[in-house]
């Protein structure tokens, strides 16, 4: 003790050191602590299929219920296969958590037809639409990865009428009347716009639309989403 007495600047300096020493171990874990976890990528898409409005009817309490619609899915799935059913569009769209995306698949048609004179038209006046299939999404994952809020917007955009065979009289008339000329473009949009959560993999009915053509049918818009194994 008396020797350690006579060493007071070496006795601070082995105390400084071994202090320094256990900082640095404290640390360590809690700069692993700070890493982030990657984020979750997921899949989702939209099942849109026409079918008869009297299918619909009946297979309607089955695409209401969650457990059901998991079965009723891949029956649909074959009545298109059978040409029972009409597959309308099925926009996919892999994306991450948080990440607003959007999957689009259509065709710019542009209507040139308008009867000149026109009111306040000339001779190059023309409408332009995008007609096809449109998928809007923002997901969010839960921290468990179990459960999935989507914030969306589907929409199919179908034109019902091609310009063209309307005769001159009748154009004239409705030029005079300020009117839409009778062989004017014809659009029909089918679209929802929603907030929904669901287990990852189910399917879930979002909207279900009554269709001008074909006649007597009916178009339903089936959302599915997925977290995705990110080890795989």
């Amino acid at each position: 003790m008396a020797r350690m007495n006579r060493n007071p600047t070496l006795a601070r300096a082995a105390a400084v050191f071994l202090a320094l020493l256990c900082a640095a171990a404290y640390r360590a874990p809690a700069a692993d602590a700070k890493s982030e976890p990657p984020v979750p990528v997921l899949r989702v898409d939209v099942l849109m299929i026409a079918m008869p409005e009297e299918k619909y009817i009946a297979l309607r309490p089955d695409l209401f219920d969650k457990e059901k619609i998991e079965k009723t899915v891949p029956l649909l799935l074959d009545a298109v296969k059978r040409k029972e059913m009409i597959l309308e569009g099925f926009p996919v769209i892999l994306t991450k958590s948080g990440q607003r995306a959007v999957s689009e698949t259509t065709r710019e048609f542009r209507d040139d037809s308008l009867p000149y004179p026109y009111p306040f038209s000339t001779p190059m006046d023309f409408e332009t639409r995008n007609l096809g299939v449109t998928l809007e999404v923002e997901p969010l994952v839960s921290p468990d990865g179990k459960s999935i809020t989507l914030n969306l917007s589907p929409q199919r955009v179908d034109m019902l009428a091609t310009p063209g065979g309307a005769d001159e009289k009748k154009k004239e008339d409705a030029a005079a009347k300020d009117e839409q000329p009778p062989d004017a473009l014809k659009i029909y949009t089918m679209k929802v716009t929603t907030s929904v959560r669901l287990a990852s993999g189910q399917h879930l009915l979002i909207a279900a639309h009554k269709m001008r053509q074909p006649e007597g049918y009916v178009e339903i818009f089936i959302i599915h989403a997925e977290v995705l194994d990110a080890t795989k």
